[in-house]
């Protein structure tokens, strides 16, 4: 990150197919190629959820999903676009520190149903 780029797009997912769970980020650059931002140097727990959603809405866009381990409650929301012509990917991550389980996942569906 030394270099200064003048970048219009930002895509977020777990894109190397390591199956580490950690995400990479994806720059877009104007006049330049593209950067790829790798974390090598996290370690600890994580969990990934992807849903799939109905035929109304397949891509589950504004489902919210709290996960609860040892205490903690993380929350996070699918959300479309976000950044100029980049789309992150639809599969929410959650760095759960230290937390050998995860007590409660529950998915809040964009009809106002929820599941446990």
């Amino acid at each position: 990150m030394q270099v200064p780029w003048v970048s219009r797009g930002l895509a977020v997912g777990d894109l190397d197919g390591y199956g580490d769970g950690r995400p990479e980020a994806v720059i877009l650059n104007m006049n330049d190629r593209p950067a790829l931002l790798r974390d090598l140097a996290s370690r600890g727990q994580f969990l990934n959820v992807r849903l799939r959603g109905t035929r109304s809405n397949r891509s589950t866009i504004g489902a919210r999903v709290t996960v609860e381990a040892v205490g903690h409650k993380w929350i996070d929301e699918i959300t479309s676009g976000g950044s100029f012509y980049s789309q992150s990917s639809l599969t929410l991550h959650f760095g759960l520190e230290r937390a050998e389980r995860v007590d409660r996942v529950t998915v809040r569906w964009p009809e106002g149903k929820t599941e446990t």
